[in-house]
């Protein structure tokens, strides 16, 4: 940790244990409680002095959010969206329909996804124009378990607990024979792919060679 953000937050955590007000909490605590207080402890708090309302400057007031126009923000949509919208909604059955049916529910999304393939084909094929689809944000698939960040890009509540940095070194772990396995699979599927090729070559040579 930076020494200026460490100071700053040693600032912030002297500031707070100096404004903590233990009767107030005691009372409370009491106040939400059938229990008695005991002697000498009141059980309604006493009135907080209000703290004065922080103006921030020009700066500190603008924000700056990660977000893709594309996914956040309002679009005009047609009626026939709205109704195909509608459609696919009642198709998901209720709040616990897929309750205990993880297997069914994948099995459902793949035949799902795999029919609006095929729509995107036959519009391709018969010289239409595809349904567009939305895009979808960045962690829509992505597992999010830190396994493609790096350590030192973790973040610092992360790093300060000792458990954490070592699921996520896992995780890493994990990661990196995952690539390596798709890697090993795409390598071998190329490589059988062109000995299919090669074989489909020397098979057609064979009539030509034998007619000549």
């Amino acid at each position: 940790m930076p020494a200026a953000r460490k100071r700053a937050a040693q600032k912030l955590s002297t500031a707070k244990r100096r404004d903590f007000d233990s009767e107030a909490f005691d009372a409370m605590i009491y106040r939400q409680s059938s229990l008695r207080p005991p002697p000498g402890l009141p059980k309604q708090s006493a009135a907080r002095p209000k703290t004065p309302a922080q103006v921030s400057s020009t700066g500190d007031s603008r924000k700056y959010l990660a977000v893709n126009p594309a996914i956040h923000l309002t679009h005009n949509r047609s009626d026939d969206w709205y109704k195909q919208k509608a459609l696919e909604i009642q198709s998901r059955g209720g709040r616990k329909a897929w309750f205990g049916k993880v297997i069914e529910r994948r099995r459902w999304i793949r035949a799902k996804e795999r029919a609006e393939e095929e729509k995107q084909k036959a519009a391709k094929m018969s010289n239409k124009k595809p349904k567009r689809v939305d895009p979808q944000p960045w962690s829509y698939n992505r597992i999010m378990d830190f396994g493609d960040v790096p350590e030192e890009e973790l973040p610092e509540d992360v790093l300060q607990n000792p458990a954490w940095v070592k699921a996520c070194a896992w995780h890493r772990e994990n990661e990196a024979k995952r690539v390596l396995r798709d890697r090993a699979a795409k390598e071998a599927h190329r490589e059988a792919w062109n000995y299919a090729e090669s074989i489909m070559r020397d098979a057609n040579q064979l009539p030509s060679e034998s007619s000549g």
